[in-house]
């Protein structure tokens, strides 16, 4: 049975892992993830079982607004382990946290391009906010996608 637990620095190889298969030359470098782990507000999730870990999802609790706002910030999961439903529970994971510390609502932005993942947004009820042209680079725009919690 696959679990979903906070991440801690012990995990950061495996989480390092995951980032680099999911995003290749993209990849968060790990001093952004050991910043993440200990940054206050952080939601920082990872998902395993016994085999090994499967996939995260990581994102913080922006205090400045009132109510909070969740903000997520990256979402992977293993090649193995995709299309079985980890990424939906993954995501439900993250807004059950970010609702608990009252949050109103989650953004994130998603590339216009990655239509697996507007799909999991989509289906999960993620509504598009905006669009950021060139966020990603080049020609490589982005989606801004909200949900409200609660």
């Amino acid at each position: 049975m696959t679990r979903i637990r906070p991440a801690s620095a012990a995990d950061l190889p495996a989480i390092l892992a995951i980032e680099g298969e999911g995003f290749g030359e993209e990849r968060f470098p790990p001093a952004v993830f050991r910043a993440c782990l200990r940054r206050a507000g952080s939601v920082f999730l990872l998902a395993g079982d016994a085999g090994g870990a499967a996939g995260y999802v990581l994102g913080a609790i922006d205090r400045r607004y009132r109510p909070p706002l969740a903000r997520l910030e990256s979402l992977a999961v293993r090649r193995a382990w995709r299309r079985r439903g980890l990424g939906t529970r993954l995501l439900e994971s993250f807004e059950r946290a970010a609702a608990s510390a009252g949050a109103a609502a989650v953004t994130l932005e998603v590339e216009r391009t990655n239509s697996a993942a507007r799909r999991l947004y989509r289906r999960a009820g993620y509504r598009r906010e905006g669009a950021l042209p060139n966020y990603y680079g080049p020609g490589r725009d982005a989606l801004r996608l909200r949900k409200p919690l609660g």
